[in-house]
């Protein structure tokens, strides 16, 4: 189960409750919170409403320190995976990383919180990506 924050005025609590409004209480419930992966420095956007439309521009914008020419870009939720796809286009360090929502679109809201991340990222970094963050040739290292 995964332990949710929530802010509430200091009037909202009393020594064992805390009563909230219907709109907070549907905002505790249904938001959905998308945490970047361990290959991943920071993920946007971080909440998504379910009456939303989806992220600006159908896509999660993302930063990371790993060079991965194709990336393979996973949502899990609940510890398992529920959507993966590999990219055409680079994931560099140094700019922003493009993910397409519709990586989100079997997301469930009352499954908890939902992890994306790069798949490949550590095998890539490995070989490519640590040459090119210092500049040194591949061969050389």
């Amino acid at each position: 189960m995964t332990r949710r924050r929530f802010h509430a005025p200091p009037t909202a609590f009393t020594q064992t409750t805390v009563t909230l409004t219907a709109d907070e209480a549907r905002h505790l419930r249904d938001v959905l919170r998308l945490k970047p992966g361990s290959t991943l420095r920071w993920l946007a956007p971080g909440l998504l409403s379910p009456d939303a439309a989806g992220p600006p521009r159908g896509r999660l914008l993302a930063w990371t320190d790993h060079l991965v020419r194709f990336p393979k870009v996973t949502v899990s939720q609940g510890g398992r995976v529920i959507a993966a796809k590999r990219l055409p286009w680079p994931a560099t360090p140094g700019r922003v990383f493009r993910i397409p929502a519709s990586l989100l679109d079997r997301l469930d809201p009352h499954h908890g919180d939902a992890t994306v991340d790069i798949a490949n990222a550590s095998a890539a970094s490995a070989t490519t990506g640590a040459a090119v963050r210092t500049g040194a040739p591949a061969s050389t290292r």
